[in-house]
């Protein structure tokens, strides 16, 4: 295993954004966008990381180094999970004016429950920004409670900052899924918001579920087996959301893609209602090729 220390900015020329140290991964793209240098052994390891980072008080616009943290872990730094609850990991006073300052850099946090990390996401950053700024805290984050070995990037739950509070103490995919069944009760003001996002949640990752059960349609179902393969593998096809989405595809196919893919959109929705009229079980097995 190769440590390197990487150096992330928010655009060539501008002002460094953080640092983090943690190992080379054989698996996890390319790591010259991070600018990694070599450096030597690997501090102690833990799974939270902090680094100095340049803050301008948005006051007096005076310029100081503030020690951030990037990567909040449950398990060594229960006190930072606290600190969230409270809202005090992200604001700090002007060492000039005295003012209190609230900063939105990324923050990666594992409050080790069930649901994946929670990842909240500097808003002044672009995608590519958030993406880079993710994979180094990702980084610094296994490299720093984990051993040698090849390393898949982690899953995390995008959030707001605002909602780490609340999000720290929350198995964030069962309230999700909670919400999708109808199941879900806010009970105070703070989970009415978190109640607000867990709808877009639902929204963001129905539509990403769909879109993938489309591109699977098209790539995977030539035949009758192949469409009953992805109709079981993808369950969102049976939804009425999918089949506005298909009439849309149908429409712009038989614009752009001509008569003989407009048939076969035209064929899946087809199935589809029929599937969702009779059920899966009954259809499916009674499809031959023609």
């Amino acid at each position: 295993m190769t440590n390197v220390n990487y150096a992330l900015y928010s655009r060539p020329g501008r002002e460094l954004l953080c640092t983090g140290i943690g190992p080379t991964v054989s698996n996890a793209g390319d790591l010259s966008m991070l600018g990694p240098t070599r450096t030597g052994q690997m501090e102690a390891r833990m799974s939270s990381g902090a680094q100095q980072v340049a803050i301008k008080c948005p006051a007096c616009g005076t310029r100081a180094n503030q020690q951030m943290w990037l990567v909040v872990d449950a398990a060594d730094r229960p006190d930072l999970i606290e600190k969230l609850r409270h809202g005090g990991l992200r604001t700090f006073l002007c060492g000039k004016c005295g003012r209190p300052v609230t900063t939105t850099t990324s923050l990666l946090v594992d409050s080790r429950r069930r649901s994946p990390l929670l990842f909240a996401v500097d808003p002044a950053a672009d995608a590519n920004l958030t993406r880079e700024q993710f994979f180094a805290s990702a980084i610094i984050h296994h490299g720093r409670s984990a051993g040698t070995g090849d390393w898949t990037i982690p899953h995390a739950t995008p959030i707001p900052h605002d909602l780490l509070a609340v999000a720290v103490d929350r198995d964030v995919d069962d309230d999700i899924a909670a919400y999708s069944a109808g199941t879900w009760r806010a009970e105070s003001i703070a989970l009415q918001k978190y109640g607000d996002w867990l709808r877009q949640a639902v929204h963001q990752r129905r539509d990403a579920a769909l879109k993938a059960a489309v591109q699977a349609l098209i790539k995977d179902a030539p035949d009758a087996a192949g469409f009953a393969r992805v109709v079981r593998a993808h369950p969102v096809l049976l939804s009425e959301v999918a089949d506005d989405f298909l009439a849309t595809l149908q429409d712009v196919s038989e614009e752009d893609a001509g008569p003989e893919y407009e048939r076969q959109v035209a064929e899946w929705r087809q199935l589809l209602r029929m599937c969702r009229r009779d059920g899966v079980e009954a259809v499916l097995p009674k499809l031959r090729d023609a």
